[in-house]
């Protein structure tokens, strides 16, 4: 009984403690399965995984596949530029084939007819809707009323049996459906009797769609076919949002978050054979499923699970970013993580010379105050005052703050908020967690799971409501924090117009009172999606940074955009901020940039950071260069690429062990 319950001990530590890797596409073309990780291609044939990194880009917003068409990928990098600039790449053989920039920020949806790619997304200002064959683009535009207003194009089907496409989407708050026939659209919003929900995702076979539909405290699932539409929410009996509709050829297949209920044209049954993951991706019989860190295979017959895979190939595949910055004794610390948390490193930067402290383990936060620095991680948890202590705790580390009143170090783990005094760890609340960010002054405040806790070393409060972060109506997620001059800044992303889309936030709160600055951005143009992800106070003024790529200056009254004066530095999307004295340094995925009020200059062109090498690369070639060596190339990845075999074996093995054991131990 003693060895079972160490077993599983053993397991259920590595899955709690193991930070998600997530896939942000899937195809499949009858012979393998292409996932896209980051910037990396991971392709499975079943058996076993080649990972690939391509090189120029950021990272993938979507992959796609048609019969006719054959793989599309669309990538982003940002150039030089603020704005992301989003290419499409054709996979053809072992080669990424550049077929050009299109006029989309943020790629939605992909899908083909057999004849042209239909794409939706956000452009500068509004939602884009582009046409896209190898001749070229057409941007399509939706010649609506209510589009003269930003919108948001949420989902596409091609209807074959209509030789339609199917549109949904949003408009200040309210949703819509559209059909277009290639000529002209329609809008089917009245006939579907939508109200004004949101259309989260449509699937279509050869006689019919579905289309799911949800909007603050309701559920719409419709069945859309040559006799019109009918409601088919009754029937459905759950309250789960369904994040997928795939047509297995013989019924379909509704992804929610608490698992999958399959719809056979008549009932609705729960499929408690399929795990809880993401939409499956494949033809009947054989299927694959994506979840955090996960791939599962279903066979028809029977699930095959690999845990790690996707973990694993994302530490292989992907670079390390500078996860947290510290000042220390005329320097800096500099933690770097990949985003597994499985690798990354603490450097120590002097001028122009860095010298590594540590390697291991990904470090996600680091703090100093006067000659004694803290770092944490996945388990990890640094001590620095110019000799290493390297400590085994059991919580992930993301947040590390000193609290001043307290006389003690702040942790914010995964697992809820510790203290950390003289060596020692206790536990503050475990039911806090995951906390992402802190920051102190006369009281804390704690950014946990989007919403804001106050802490004063003894209570603990929930005061998002207080605070205004959160109100009615509203979807907001705490993300950054910190003190100013008698004030707080917050940030983070709010679902203002649409819960599925998000914007900025910031909020300036006193302690008692909060103020929503509205018109920091300039205009809601300037800044149209994304989260304000970083804040830092230097004793005259808050550096605020997003991952739309916008810097900006406050100081308590007004804004100062300094995007534009620092755009080609900029690129370097940096994820953190921190102050000296004298001068900002700010980190991200792919550099270090100093910014003394004056200029912005990237620091990682003359210093040498432990950043992880990709261990293979795929290039992009022009057309005329894939064209050239088209002769050359080979039929798949198979044969240009490190293969990791999925051990479905193991875990199996292992399950079989533990039944026998238990089943002996009974006979006892």
């Amino acid at each position: 009984m003693r060895f079972y319950l160490l077993v599983t001990l053993v397991l259920i530590a590595g899955i709690v403690n193991a930070q998600p890797v997530v896939v942000s596409g899937a195809g499949y073309d009858g012979r393998r399965w292409i996932l896209t990780v980051g910037n990396a291609l991971l392709s499975f044939d079943g058996e076993s995984f080649l990972s690939f990194n391509v090189e120029g880009i950021e990272g993938i917003w979507d992959i796609a596949y048609d019969e006719n068409l054959g793989w599309i990928i669309a990538a982003y990098a940002h150039d030089g530029d603020v704005r992301p600039r989003t290419r499409l790449l054709k996979l053809e053989g072992e080669e990424l084939v550049d077929l050009g920039e299109i006029d989309i920020d943020i790629v939605d949806a992909i899908e083909g007819n057999g004849r042209y790619w239909l794409i939706s997304g956000l452009g500068e200002k509004n939602a884009r809707l582009i046409k896209f064959s190898e001749n070229g683009e057409i941007n399509i535009g939706l010649n609506l009323s209510y589009l003269r207003q930003p919108s948001y194009l949420e989902a596409l089907a091609w209807a074959p049996w209509d030789n339609t496409w199917l549109i949904g989407g949003a408009t200040l708050g309210k949703g819509w459906l559209v059909s277009y026939d290639e000529e002209q659209f329609t809008d089917l919003s009245r006939e579907a009797e939508l109200g004004g929900l949101f259309v989260r995702t449509i699937g279509c076979n050869e006689k019919e769609c579905l289309i799911f539909a949800f909007g603050k405290e309701r559920r719409k699932l419709l069945r859309y076919s040559p006799e019109g539409f009918s409601d088919l929410t009754s029937n459905l009996k759950i309250d789960d949002f369904v994040t997928g509709l795939t047509w297995t050829g013989s019924y379909w297949v509704l992804s929610t978050p608490s698992g999958y209920v399959i719809y056979d044209g008549g009932s609705f049954t729960r499929a408690e054979e399929f795990p809880a993951l993401g939409t499956p991706v494949g033809e009947e019989g054989r299927w694959l499923f994506t979840g955090k860190n996960r791939v599962v295979l279903y066979n028809g017959t029977f699930l095959s699970y690999c845990t790690n895979c996707l973990r694993d190939l994302s530490v292989e595949a992907g670079l390390t970013r500078v996860k947290a910055i510290a000042p220390f004794r005329g320097g800096w610390l500099i933690a770097t993580s990949t985003d597994g948390g499985e690798v990354g490193s603490l450097t120590l930067l002097k001028g122009n010379k860095a010298g590594l402290l540590y390697r291991g383990k990904g470090i996600a936060a680091v703090a100093c105050r006067g000659d004694s620095c803290l770092a944490g991680g996945k388990n990890l948890l640094l001590e620095y005052n110019g000799t290493l202590m390297i400590s085994h705790v059991n919580a992930t580390i993301n947040a590390i703050s000193w609290y001043r009143k307290g006389g003690y170090w702040l942790l914010g783990a995964e697992e809820g908020l510790l203290g950390y005094e003289d060596g020692e760890i206790r536990w503050i609340s475990q039911k806090a967690g995951p906390v992402s960010w802190i920051a102190c002054s006369d009281y804390c405040l704690v950014a946990s799971n989007g919403n804001l806790l106050w802490f004063n070393g003894t209570a603990l409060e929930d005061i998002t409501r207080e605070s205004g972060v959160k109100r009615t109506g509203s979807v907001r997620e705490v993300i950054t924090l910190d003190h100013g001059d008698g004030y707080w800044l917050i940030g983070g992303n709010a679902g203002e117009l649409n819960p599925t889309i998000w914007e900025p936030f910031l909020i300036k709160y006193d302690g008692s009172s909060s103020e929503l600055l509205e018109g920091y951005t300039g205009g809601i143009s300037d800044i149209e999606y994304g989260s304000v992800i970083s804040v830092k106070w230097n004793g005259e003024y808050f550096l605020v940074y997003t991952n739309s790529g916008k810097l900006f200056r406050y100081d308590g009254r007004s804004f100062e955009n300094l995007t534009n004066r620092y755009t080609a530095a900029l690129k370097h999307t940096p994820n953190c901020l921190a102050w000296n004295g004298s001068t900002w340094l700010m980190g991200g995925r792919t550099g270090i940039l100093a910014y003394d009020g004056r200029k912005v200059v990237p620091l990682h062109e003359k210093i040498k950071l432990p950043f992880k090498p990709p261990r293979k690369s795929i290039r992009v070639v022009s057309r005329e260069a894939a064209g050239n060596s088209a002769e050359n190339r080979s039929a798949g990845l198979a044969e240009h690429s490190r293969d990791l075999k999925l051990r479905f074996a193991l875990p199996l093995l292992l399950v079989s062990v533990i039944l026998l054991i238990l089943r002996w131990r009974g006979r006892r």
